[in-house]
């Protein structure tokens, strides 16, 4: 989504939001009757084998419709920022997800969401002075675009 936000205009973006929201709206409600339907009446196997189809029409369409964009000689790595991120995310995830079975007060979870926290904060500084950051943090800034990452990531919740 963040890719396309930078690629389209203000006009077209709550279209092409709504757009790339479908599959994650229509996933969750055909994926469990479909894949019933198939250990009913086929085999379990065809719960895998359904998506070889899919991912064949998948390359050809990305063959067909994407193209190349120029390689940009300037760019490097955003050391800093990769550091951090590296750091931030799995801190941050193993402390929640850790913090349910061990006590959200364990010297352990607190030490990993405090370092995750620490992490994570100078990640977003990292990001929003290099030139060419991973994340594009200013994104965010736009109301349309923080409002539309916030749904999905309740709904991903």
């Amino acid at each position: 989504m963040a890719l396309v936000f930078t690629m389209i205009t203000p006009l077209e973006r709550p279209y092409f939001m709504a757009l790339l929201g479908i599959p994650v709206l229509i996933a969750p409600i055909v994926g469990p009757s479909l894949g019933g339907y198939l250990v009913e009446y086929s085999s379990w196997r065809m719960i895998f084998y359904i998506n070889v189809p899919i991912g064949l029409i998948d390359i050809f369409l990305a063959a067909w419709l994407l193209k190349e964009t120029p390689i940009r000689q300037l760019t490097r790595l955003d050391t800093r920022g990769f550091i951090f991120s590296v750091i931030a995310f799995p801190c941050l995830i193993l402390g929640l997800t850790r913090g349910s079975d061990i006590g959200w007060t364990s010297p352990t979870v607190l030490a990993l969401l405090g370092v995750g926290v620490v992490a994570f904060t100078l990640f977003v500084r990292a990001e929003l002075r290099h030139h060419d950051p991973m994340l594009q943090v200013g994104l965010f800034k736009d109301k349309m675009f923080a409002l539309a990452s916030c749904t999905q990531w309740i709904g991903f919740f």
